[in-house]
């Protein structure tokens, strides 16, 4: 429970009417909320991680199946940016929000969990995943690839991430803009 002052401030700053407008007017206000939402910048990186699963061997012996540890990585793409807040208000917020909000950037591996708006928002690339992520992409460019020490992201999800890339209105790539 709150404490006494804190309960008396979100006392006197609330609207205890809202709940009771008609739904028309609940679903514009929705509306007018998510269309003013700022544009967010989401930063999309690589994400890879080791996996163990047990595999049956295909052994000769009387004993019957062998099970073998089998570790493969695992990799995907997450953001740090947090998701909008209008999607976790309330329910009628969200339905809402999930017009223009959707989450993206899965792979066959992991599931989508960045949300954005591909509108509004802003997709900020790294260096070291730029070219990957644009490679085909961009027309009459030619993206230089830089060694950065990192490996490749797996070539079976390149056309799953290219697919939201390209519904991307914005982009910010880091490194890739000199001025003159």
């Amino acid at each position: 429970m709150l404490p006494s002052t804190q309960q008396k401030f979100f006392k006197d700053r609330s609207f205890g009417l809202f709940p009771q407008f008609p739904g028309e007017i609940l679903n514009y206000i929705w509306k007018i909320t998510v269309k003013d939402y700022p544009a967010r910048i989401v930063d999309l990186r690589e994400y890879r991680r080791p996996t163990k699963s047990l595999t049956e061997s295909s052994s000769s012996d009387l004993q019957g199946q062998k099970k073998i540890d089998v570790t493969r990585e695992i990799a995907g793409f997450k953001s740090r940016a947090p998701a909008p807040t209008v999607l976790y208000l309330c329910r009628d917020s969200r339905y809402i929000a999930q017009a223009s909000y959707t989450k993206a950037f899965g792979t066959a591996d992991m599931p989508a969990e960045t949300w954005i708006d591909f509108e509004k928002d802003i997709l900020y690339l790294s260096l070291d995943f730029c070219y990957v992520a644009l490679e085909g992409l961009v027309k009459n460019y030619r993206i230089q690839r830089f060694h950065t020490g990192r490996k490749e992201p797996h070539g079976y999800f390149l056309k799953e991430l290219s697919q939201d890339i390209q519904k991307v209105k914005g982009f910010a790539i880091s490194g890739l803009w000199s001025p003159g």
